[in-house]
This record gives structure tokens, sequence and C-alpha cells, in this order.
């Protein structure tokens, strides 16, 4: 048996109370780590994909902050999930291109830096996402996985392991932290996530 240590984070949770938790998979699911930045934070309701392999997916996702432009969005840099070359967009069916860059956090705010501009994030919902497509593209933007669940508890991100962690389909979570693309498409997989 091998003990890690870790260290304890403070992360104000994005459901709406501890009533907001209503109906999870039993058991909790597996999150495929080596796909995430070492050291991040992997907050609570973040949308999962179905299990490939018996591990779920991340579907990347964040919030835009004030001062985002369509070729530099910017973003909580603890909690950023993306890394150069992957694709990102902003409205699905739009516009869809590869991250040229990420700078380092100022003030706990990164850009991420695109080589030709996406649609508005602002104007769109807020939120950039992971794409799915290998290549860059003027239309056809759309999720990387198809989210089934949100995952119930923020952790830090270890790489060299995997990361079990609870999983709801239906709760409610504070309004603006997961974005209408991610809750439209997790009620078209039958969940029933609401932002309150």
């Amino acid at each position: 048996m091998t003990v890690k240590k870790s260290s304890d984070i403070n992360i104000v949770s994005r459901f709406a109370s501890n009533k907001g938790k209503v109906a999870d998979i039993p058991s909790g699911v597996s999150i495929k780590t080596s796909e995430l930045v070492a050291g991040t934070i992997l907050l609570d309701a973040t949308a999962i994909g179905r299990a490939s392999s018996g591990l779920c997916s991340v579907l990347k996702s964040a919030k835009a902050l004030t001062g985002t432009t369509t070729t530099v969005i910017k973003v909580e840099g603890n909690k950023s999930q993306f890394k150069v070359g992957e694709k990102i967009f902003s409205l699905v069916g739009g516009k869809h291109y590869a991250i040229t860059a990420i700078s380092a956090p100022t003030a706990g705010v990164i850009d991420i830096t695109v080589g030709t501009a996406i649609d508005d994030p602002l104007a769109n919902g807020g939120f950039i996402y992971q794409n799915a497509a290998a290549t860059d593209g003027a239309t056809g933007a759309a999720f990387l996985v198809t989210p089934v669940a949100i995952t119930g508890t923020a952790f830090e991100v270890d790489i060299t392991s995997n990361q079990s962690v609870d999983a709801w389909v239906i709760g409610a979570v504070k309004y603006g932290t997961v974005g209408s693309a991610i809750l439209s498409a997790l009620r078209t997989s039958g969940c029933a996530i609401a932002e309150v």
C-alpha cells in the first residue's frame, strides 16, 4: 500500500448547497488525470464524459474573465486544465482553433492565446471549451467528450495516478459556474443539472 501526502485546499464549492447534490453515480468514477495539468485544482461541478477503459475524461472548460478578446482569453490560472496545442471554442458549431500560448499567472489570471480568432467568449455565454476535432476550423466546433455527469468534489491534480471522485447526475450548482452549453449537453444526456 502506498500512502501519498497531499495538501488541504480551500475552494468555494460551486454547488448551491449540500442539498444541491441530489443523485450520484454509485461508488463514483475514476478520472483520467494524465490529460490534466499537474498541481492545478479540478473544481467540483466539472463536466466529465462516459468512461472508456474504466476512466472518465474531463470536458475541459474555463470561464472567461473581463478583458478577454477573441484571441486572448483570460481565465483563473490555478484552475485551468488547458494545454498548448489543444483546440478550443466558445460557441457550439462555431470557430475552433489551437491554443498557441499560455502565459504564466499574473495575480492568479492566465492568458490563453489562439492563433486565429474564435467566436467572442464574452458574447457567447462567457466560457471556452475543449474541441473534438484534431484540426482547426471556421465552423463545426463540438465537445471533445459528451458530458454525462459532473464531479462532486474539487481536488488537486496529481498526474501520476488516476483520481476517484464522486459524480453527480442530478443537482443544483451556483449560477455562472458551468456554462450554458455544458448544461444543455448534460440535459441531452439525461442529467438534471441546474444553475440557481
